[in-house]
């Protein structure tokens, strides 16, 4: 009886009962089975043994290879971490330094930096570029930063290849000693920066568009520098980063002083550097605003610039401009306020003054520093001022109306002769503004025909004949009736205007030449010319070309020049005054006697006649001895020139014999004639005239 389970399934296969005896041939197969059985399980076995020992050398390699990848990924995380801390105090560094600026300290900040990831190195400098090319220390570990920057290290003799790379440079280099014959410089180099000791140095480039701008140099005493691959790539972010940060410092200084240029031009006066009309608007509104206690305002014009400008062009104007700025800011104290408004227009704001009246000691003050002459390349030119004054809160507390103020003040000091000051009075305010409205009248009165020429006639004193007449303008103003010269012709002068009325005045002037030459009369006119007109560009040609185009015979026309205009700029005016003459245009010497002359400047200037200054003649009676010493020494002197003289305001018979007496050529004055319109010329037209008719 058989009770094994495996056996009995076994049995039940082959169709036997597992409690009968199996025939012969039912255990044959049977046991046939069983051999096959065991025959499998050993093959089973083998290829599980088989299996085993397969795994188990995978496994082995398998294994090398996790430990090979645990080490790389250690040597990776190592590495990562490296870089991680790298640029962690990277970013730290560039965001302090983004936020300190070019401070005196950066550079040893760069260099300690440097020193941190590079351990290897002992001692270590920092050069930096300048505007001609050599190098100089900014920082320094292990010397004397202070004799190294008694150097300058000359572009050459730095370690720069063809295209600069972070390299080590080993003593027994060339490159370590490229002169050959050093310099004075190189030789201290070589002493101070430990040069003989150095075993090795890591050059670190700063570079900004492939143009070296400074260098990090780290130094062994002790050791060669190893640079491997992860440390070089680690130099290049640094030495990348240390580039863009120079540069954006240098953009950023050039931002804030375009910024500062900007400033500069918004505020202040290119020239002279003086605070410009805009700032000194701003200032005056401000002091107003803090309603101190008071102070005064000073409006300062320039007497005779224009003449300085016109004749001798902008170059010395400008030289001049900045004389006059110069002798303001010292005449004043620090806390006032000096400013240029434009051209020769300039004010100061003195503060803290309660009292006007020490304006215009103040003012004089600065009146005293311009008696000094003003020289220029070799020159001395007189140039005054005229000071107008005005007080806060005098005056008044608004800045627009105190400015206006200031400047009446100042056009008054000009109607007084001019280098003085006015303080600013409430009567004043009409008055400028009735020259206001009489400047506008006559810029009209030349288009509305208001202008017209009287003559006076010039007489012969030997047989008492018409030589020739002077022109001289009259203004009848349709509401004012006759305005006097003496008014309108300096308000002219001031404005500018008197360009505009000579060339009118020549016109009229060569039209009424033309007309007398066409009915036979040769008749001289002269013509007075300011000192504006004379240093005025382009003078000669412009008279000229009014003769040319009236087909006038130039020597019909004589200009009057005075004296004091003649001495002003003489060199200029004789090369003027020479052109005109040799177009054959006469030339008079006006008020002589009235202004300083060189006679040694006289007798080069190109006029044929002196006209004696009326008020010699007026006063020989009054003032005998002297006035008539004068007269005759002006005739002596004129004759001695070859010269003809001309008396002006000659009024009685006994000048006329008086000058007659001394060898006078010509007088004119009301004793002959008034100046009259061109029609009442007529009676002098006639060949005989005696001493005694009655001309006037």
């Amino acid at each position: 009886m058989i009770d094994h389970p495996l056996l009995k399934r076994q049995l039940k296969t082959l169709g036997l009962a597992a409690d009968t005896q199996p025939q012969l041939d039912a255990w044959k197969v049977f046991l046939q089975r069983i051999n096959a059985a065991y025959h499998e399980e050993d093959q089973g076995r083998y290829l599980l043994e088989r299996s085993l020992t397969l795994s188990s050398d995978e496994m082995r390699e398998l294994n090398e290879e996790l430990r090979t990848s645990t080490v790389l990924l250690e040597a990776d995380k190592q590495k990562l971490e490296r870089w991680q801390l790298f640029h962690r105090d990277l970013i730290s560094f560039v965001t302090e330094a983004l936020y300190s600026g070019m401070e005196d300290d950066f550079y040893k900040r760069v260099l300690d930096f440097a020193l941190l990831f590079f351990p290897q190195a002992e001692a270590g400098s920092v050069l930096q570029r300048d505007e001609l090319n050599s190098f100089y220390f900014v920082a320094a570990k292990g010397f004397d930063l202070q004799e190294l920057q008694t150097l300058l290290i000359p572009e050459e003799a730095m370690l720069i290849e063809a295209e600069p790379e972070p390299r080590v440079v080993y003593r027994n280099e060339e490159a370590y000693q490229k002169e050959a014959n050093p310099s004075d410089q190189l030789k201290r180099l070589r002493i101070i920066g430990r040069v003989d000791e150095i075993k090795a140095t890591l050059f670190i480039p700063i570079l900004f568009e492939d143009k070296l701008i400074a260098s990090i140099n780290l130094d062994s005493f002790s050791q060669t520098l190893e640079l491997d691959e992860e440390l070089y790539a680690m130099i290049r972010v640094f030495s990348t980063q240390i580039g863009v940060l120079l540069q954006r410092f240098r953009l950023s200084g050039e931002l804030e002083a375009s910024n500062r240029r900007l400033e500069n031009l918004a505020n202040f006066d290119p020239l002279t550097g003086l605070p410009n009309r805009s700032h000194f608007l701003k200032r005056l509104n401000s002091a107003i605003e803090e309603q101190v206690a008071g102070f005064a305002l000073l409006f300062i014009d320039l007497d005779g610039f224009k003449l300085v400008n016109d004749s001798l062009g902008h170059t010395y104007g400008d030289r001049l401009l900045l004389e006059v700025a110069k002798r303001l800011r010292k005449s004043v104290r620090r806390s006032d306020f000096v400013s240029r408004l434009g051209g020769d227009e300039f004010t100061i704001i003195v503060n803290d003054l309660e009292n006007p009246v020490i304006a215009v000691k103040i003012a004089d003050k600065i009146l005293k520093s311009f008696m000094q002459p003003f020289s220029l390349e070799g020159n001395d030119f007189k140039v005054t001022a005229s000071i107008g004054i005005a007080h806060y809160p005098a005056h008044s507390q608004n800045a627009q109306l105190l400015i206006k103020q200031a400047d009446i003040a100042m056009y008054q000091a000009k109607n007084l002769g001019r280098n003085r000051s006015f303080l600013f009075t409430e009567e004043l305010d009409q008055s400028v503004n009735e020259r206001i409205h009489l400047l506008q009248d006559l810029r009209r009165a030349i288009d509305k025909g208001e202008l017209e020429l009287y003559y006076q006639p010039r007489i012969a004193l030997q047989d008492l004949s018409m030589t020739s007449v002077e022109a001289l303008l009259r203004w009848q103003h349709p509401k004012r009736g006759f305005v006097s010269p003496a008014i309108f012709i300096p308000l002219a002068e001031e404005s500018g205007l008197i360009h505009a009325l000579g060339q009118w005045v020549l016109h009229e002037v060569c039209q009424q030449l033309g007309r007398w030459q066409s009915e036979g009369i040769s008749t001289r006119i002269a013509v007075n010319v300011s000192m504006h007109e004379l240093q005025a560009e382009g003078f000669v040609n412009k008279t000229k070309a009014v003769l040319e185009h009236n087909h006038i015979n130039a020597a019909l026309l004589e200009l009057e020049i005075t004296e004091s205009a003649a001495m002003y700029n003489v060199e200029l005016n004789i090369d003027k005054l020479e052109r005109l003459q040799a177009h054959g245009i006469k030339l008079a010497i006006d008020d002589f006697g009235t202004a300083y002359s060189s006679l040694n400047y006289l007798k080069r200037l190109p006029v044929h006649s002196l006209k004696i200054d009326r008020s010699f003649i007026m006063d020989i009676d009054e003032n005998e001895s002297v006035n008539k010493a004068i007269v005759r020494s002006i005739i002596a002197l004129a004759k001695s020139m070859e010269l003809e003289v001309v008396a002006e305001g000659v009024e009685t018979l006994a000048q006329v014999e008086f000058l007659r007496a001394l060898g006078c050529d010509e007088a004119q004055g009301y004793y002959f004639s008034r100046p009259v319109p061109v029609k009442s010329l007529e009676p002098f037209f006639a060949k005989e005239s005696q001493l005694l008719s009655p001309f006037n």
